[in-house]
């Protein structure tokens, strides 16, 4: 869960894991790979010439390397799978705790009693190891599901926000690598 403060944007950010059997040596393999023959790529209502795609990306490609399958999982580890892929995070040892001191003592609060204080943040970390370890389980069930469509292919990753204009918003959302075997990962 990401808690901000101060001015919240609905903008989000994904990473997407994409695998290449021959890497594109310019711009325009770029293009015939992700498009085709087409030379607009629309998005809603909004129209973008795919050379400008391709020039983001090849120069990414470009800038990048392959992934290590512990880099791949790494990213995958960075953001929301899915809901069958993300643990409900609950905080069962740590409420327990704050529980039995309210019992104890209603109407106080616990941050501000340094032995329970301490005792509250003892069960949070716990329960935070015990559900992150769950989470790195589903992830590896994840990649475990989804890893044989990139056999025989280079794994790079790109990321993309539509907080960075109107072109990088459609990138994230507009479905580009979908002629490529890939994996989108959101950090929303």
């Amino acid at each position: 869960m990401k808690i901000r403060n101060g001015f919240v944007s609905n903008s989000s950010s994904s990473s997407f894991l994409v695998g290449f059997k021959t890497i594109p040596e310019s711009e325009q393999e770029v293009t015939k790979l992700l498009f085709g023959s087409k030379k607009i790529f629309q998005y809603y209502d909004e129209n973008y010439r795919t050379e400008d795609i391709s020039e983001i990306i090849f120069r990414e490609l470009k800038a990048g390397s392959p992934l290590s399958e512990t880099e791949i999982q790494e990213e995958l580890d960075s953001g929301y799978l899915g809901d069958e892929y993300c643990v409900d995070w609950h905080h069962v040892r740590a409420d327990s705790v704050e529980k039995e001191f309210h019992k104890k003592f209603p109407g106080q609060e616990i941050r501000k009693d340094p032995e329970w204080s301490k005792k509250w943040s003892i069960a949070l970390d716990e329960d935070f190891k015990e559900q992150r370890q769950k989470q790195r389980e589903l992830t590896i069930k994840f990649w475990e599901e989804h890893k044989g469509q990139f056999d025989g292919a280079q794994v790079y990753r790109f990321h993309y926000s539509d907080n960075e204009g109107a072109i990088e918003g459609a990138m994230e959302h507009g479905g580009i690598f979908d002629a490529l075997p890939h994996v989108r990962v959101s950090h929303h």
